[in-house]
């Protein structure tokens, strides 16, 4: 009975599973660019929000590291 079972393993996939492989490829490729802008746009207002702060505390020590440098 096994020539009652002549499937193609050849068979072409149909045109609507090409389009669904299409959408599901273009869907991973936008998670992924959606990824990066999240990170890109954490780390940014991170520096935003931080940078001010860091940066004074790099002026008020500014005059301590001097003063040691020019003993040394």
């Amino acid at each position: 009975m096994a020539h009652l079972h002549n499937i193609s393993k050849k068979a072409k996939p149909s045109w609507l599973s090409g389009i669904g492989n299409k959408v599901k490829s273009f869907a991973e490729i936008a998670g992924s660019a959606k990824g990066l802008w999240d990170v890109g746009r954490g780390i940014y207002q991170g520096i935003s929000t931080y940078g001010p702060i860091v940066a004074q505390g790099i002026r008020s020590i500014a005059p301590a590291v001097a003063a040691v440098g020019a003993v040394l």
